[in-house]
């Protein structure tokens, strides 16, 4: 984190390595679940802690040693929380869920608190119900799911991309971009990778890209 902390999240908990040496942090100590699968740290400085243990999983937000909690009884659409990134424009989100269930909620910071202000599932737009991974590339926002292939939005318009468009699998489990702009996606199937002549491409369907 930015203060050179090291986290890890692992079944028990998640492990902090600091200066004075390892730390653990559980449902002990505030967690919603100790199965910790994500982890971000946001322009604030506040961490999140996204576990996969439905139904008691959901978000666990630390901030000045103050806890806050997302859950579905919140907003969330699921307690399986798979993602989390922080976009350019300020807000953050979250993906989750398990199986044909789920979906994907953003997060505003009002100045004090953050708070889900949008979820989204497959009548908004996603490929699937379940969000397995996200990531953000020019402002637009990509959704991977679990059976159903990736969406891509610029918060107004979607493009959906499956086996016919290129995709090794339908089931994206992660999205990275390298140093030379390609975006490279790992599926259940292999590796898809997408160069910048087929990014622009894809780009060129949506208004207001740099």
């Amino acid at each position: 984190d930015s203060a050179g902390r090291l986290w890890v999240g692992t079944n028990s908990g998640v492990a902090i390595h600091e200066s004075t040496g390892w730390r653990i942090l559980t449902q002990a100590d505030g967690l919603l679940g100790d199965m910790v699968n994500v982890i971000l740290e946001d322009r604030i400085g506040g961490i999140w802690l996204g576990s996969y243990i439905a139904p008691r999983g959901g978000i666990s937000y630390l901030k000045n040693d103050i806890w806050q909690y997302y859950t579905i009884e919140n907003g969330l659409p699921h307690n399986n929380i798979t993602s989390l990134i922080e976009t350019s424009d300020g807000y953050l989100w979250a993906g989750c869920g398990l199986n044909d269930r789920g979906g994907a909620v953003r997060f505003s910071f009002d100045g004090e608190n953050w708070e889900i202000d949008r979820s989204l599932n497959k009548n908004d737009g996603l490929a699937g119900e379940k969000v397995r991974s996200l990531f953000e590339d020019l402002g637009i926002i990509w959704f991977g799911s679990e059976y159903d292939g990736l969406a891509l939005s610029d918060g107004h318009a979607w493009r959906t991309l499956t086996l016919e468009d290129g995709l090794s699998d339908l089931e994206i489990k992660a999205i990275k971009q390298d140093s030379d702009g390609n975006i490279w996606l790992g599926t259940r199937n292999g590796i898809t990778r997408i160069n910048q002549n087929a990014l622009k491409l894809l780009y060129d369907q949506f208004e207001n890209i740099p």
